[in-house]
């Protein structure tokens, strides 16, 4: 064989590897790009149900805001106000940070740090979370009661302590629930992100 065809050979075999890596990062690529895709989806059906669901609570409440009667009330239904806010702007800021989290159009610098400004959200989310969940029920349960049931808490007390009991028992598996979704979602879109940088 002389070294000319050796060359040739050689060229080809080189160029074959060469496509053949190509098409296996291509396929690594459009995998993680499914993975995290389906992850963040999640994601961002969860929020966005959160969204629609606390704009429908806060509407009806700022309609029916003139039934609170008494300072416990007014006052309860003002943090409610303020927390579904604050709710629907978090919210808002983790859909569209999660949707710009894109491994098939964005290189894996831009992903990652996309990726690392969600979790830091979400970090802060998280926080602020298990602060309001300590205090939203001394002031959503008087708003509930006057507008749902029609009772005035400052005359029955026993129903205010009663109604704080269930949800100091309630609240926390919910919030751990919730976080727990968020952490293992985030989990896999970490790993998707890692698949392309090895």
């Amino acid at each position: 064989m002389e070294l000319e065809q050796m060359k040739d050979i050689w060229s080809d075999m080189s160029s074959r590897l060469d496509r053949q890596q190509e098409v296996t990062d291509q396929l690594i690529l459009k995998l993680a790009h499914e993975r995290s895709s389906s992850r963040l989806g999640r994601i961002i059906m969860a929020e966005s149900i959160g969204i629609v669901l606390t704009s429908v609570f806060m509407i009806l409440l700022l309609l029916r805001f003139h039934q609170l009667t008494n300072w416990l009330t007014i006052s309860g239904g003002i943090f409610t106000i303020l927390i579904f806010a604050i709710s629907i702007l978090m919210g808002w800021r983790i859909v569209r940070q999660a949707k710009s989290i894109n491994l098939a159009t964005r290189s894996y610098q831009q992903t990652l740090a996309d990726f690392n400004a969600l979790k830091k959200t979400l970090g802060r989310y998280k926080r602020l979370s298990i602060r309001i969940n300590l205090v939203m029920p001394f002031f959503l349960i008087p708003v509930v009661f006057q507008l749902a049931l029609g009772k005035d808490i400052l005359q029955d007390f026993a129903s205010y302590g009663w109604g704080l009991l269930l949800t100091g028992l309630i609240a926390p598996a919910m919030l751990y629930l919730i976080i727990r979704f968020y952490r293992r979602n985030m989990s896999e879109v970490g790993k998707a992100i890692e698949t392309i940088e090895d």
